[in-house]
């Protein structure tokens, strides 16, 4: 009786182990199949191996980092802690195929007329992908927010933001996992290379523009890389700040309307997530305003959640920490880039 027993309980512990593994093994697969679903739409150019005109392999750092087997890949890519089950308030978006890409055309922050053509592709070159590789290895594998920065795009400037973002507001880079394409771009004048890798961020994807130094290198847009906000999520909703304030998140269309903006026939209305999607706020805006026709105009052309660059307020004594006005719109997109 007592062999018998044990062997059941043996044969269910088998079975028990062999269904998890076709299951995690399932959700990879969807995973990947979500990614490359969206990749030919939203990444037209040439992937990472080698361009039409060139027969050079890839460096070793640059082919560890494609395939995952990164030293770097591995630290970044480290399990973070379960996350709470989202609520009816803050929707998850894991497992849904977004559009989310930093190279659409940007607008202006007032009236959301465009301000560049759309981009370009243009052809990748393994010598291109190594100086990338090199460049991201050095920032990942940096110690300090001063070091990070000698990696980062106009260095003097963001350094503060830097700063701010790791000491003051407490946030951490957005983990990632292998590379999954690389593609470049000429937007405003200025040429962008796109590396997209596999993560935990909302999308399953995480995209990294960085644009080429005069000497042959790269430097991050350390901006749209992290998703910068001038203040956490966490002290905006608590203080309630009245001041426009920068923020970056992920953004669509919402039949949601309470508080100061019960009235929908006045008020657009959206909702908002961080870039990690553990916050959301209900973001208006008047329909009939500059502002409110652009959104109307950016998210009614997209089905899913989309990147946004925006300027965000609470009303003076406001009714509610979930309920803020937009302010201004300063790109459909998280890279803000300037004419050359």
């Amino acid at each position: 009786m007592a062999v018998c027993t044990l062997a059941v309980l043996c044969l269910t512990v088998t079975l028990f182990t062999g269904w998890q593994h076709y299951f995690q093994m399932r959700e990879e697969r969807q995973m990947i199949l979500r990614v490359a679903a969206t990749a030919p739409s939203r990444m037209p150019a040439t992937p990472v191996a080698i361009d039409s005109g060139s027969k050079k392999p890839m460096s070793k750092a640059a082919h560890d980092l494609l395939n995952g087997s990164s030293p770097v890949v591995a630290e970044a890519a480290a399990p973070s802690a379960p996350s709470a089950e989202p609520s009816a308030s803050t929707p998850s978006l894991m497992g849904k195929n977004l559009e989310v890409s930093l190279v659409d055309i940007a607008k202006t922050e007032t009236t959301g007329q465009s301000i560049a053509s759309a981009p370009v592709a243009e052809p990748v070159s393994p010598k291109q992908v190594d100086a990338a590789t090199d460049v991201l290895q050095k920032f990942w594998h940096a110690t300090s927010t001063d070091e990070k920065a000698d990696y980062v795009l106009h260095k003097e400037r963001v350094k503060p933001l830097m700063h701010n973002y790791y000491n003051e507001q407490h946030n951490v880079d957005p983990q990632s996992g292998s590379m999954l394409n690389s593609s470049s771009y000429r937007i405003n004048g200025r040429s962008v290379l796109l590396m997209t890798f596999s993560s935990a961020r909302p999308g399953d994807v995480l995209e990294m523009a960085l644009l080429p130094t005069s000497n042959g290198s790269y430097l991050i847009d350390w901006e749209s890389y992290v998703g910068y906000s001038e203040l956490s999520w966490t002290d905006f909703k608590k203080r309630r700040v009245a001041a426009p304030t920068l923020f970056r998140c992920f953004a669509a269309k919402s039949d949601y309307y309470n508080y100061e903006f019960e009235d929908e026939k006045k008020f657009l209305s959206l909702n908002l997530l961080s870039p990690d999607g553990l916050f959301s706020v209900h973001a208006y805006c008047e329909r009939t305003s500059s502002i409110g026709q652009a959104l109307a105009q950016m998210v009614g052309q997209n089905a899913h959640y989309m990147g946004l660059t925006l300027r965000l307020a609470f009303q003076e004594q406001a009714k509610s920490d979930h309920c803020v006005r937009i302010t201004g719109i300063i790109a459909d997109r998280w890279l803000v880039l300037s004419d050359k």
